[in-house]
């Protein structure tokens, strides 16, 4: 009886861990807005914010480069709708934006060794991808006649 118990424990147990692992995770849209939107960025902050937002990965290696837009998630998130028109898969704001990119200063280096340098880029044209009127990839900044793409 004792066995049947502690079995029926374990599975109980087992399907809350699961239950609350797929709660805890992050759309799509949350996960953008984690790495890609803050208002007050500054193009010395990136180490931090790259640790801080929990960018890269233990162990794995690191983000060869990551974009901050400097800007509230509604004023990025109304370029999918009437703030952006649209440019193939993707939107492509009709207001610029200042962003700034962070680039890996050590190819080949991992998670925890990470170290970024960044570059402030101001009143720039951004392109990302929308799904369901949210931002979910950030594809690039563009100046007027071209676009610079990013693999932030």
């Amino acid at each position: 009886m004792k066995s049947r118990i502690s079995i029926f424990a374990g599975v109980l147990l087992l399907s809350a861990a699961a239950v609350l692992s797929v709660e805890e995770q992050e759309t799509r849209a949350e996960m953008f807005k984690r790495q890609h939107i803050f208002l007050t960025m500054k193009n010395d902050s990136c180490n931090g914010m790259i640790k801080k937002r929990k960018i890269n990965t233990k162990g794995t290696p690191c983000k060869a480069s990551n974009t901050f837009i400097k800007a509230t998630w509604e004023a990025v998130k109304d370029v999918c709708g009437t703030g952006g028109k649209p440019t193939g898969p993707n939107r492509h704001s009709i207001k610029p934006f200042d962003v700034v990119e962070c680039i890996q200063e050590y190819p080949n280096a991992v998670a925890n060794n990470c170290r970024y340098k960044g570059t402030l880029y101001t009143n720039k044209n951004i392109t990302i991808t929308c799904e369901g009127g949210d931002p979910v990839h950030y594809v690039g900044i563009s100046n007027k006649n071209s676009l610079m793409i990013s693999s932030a």
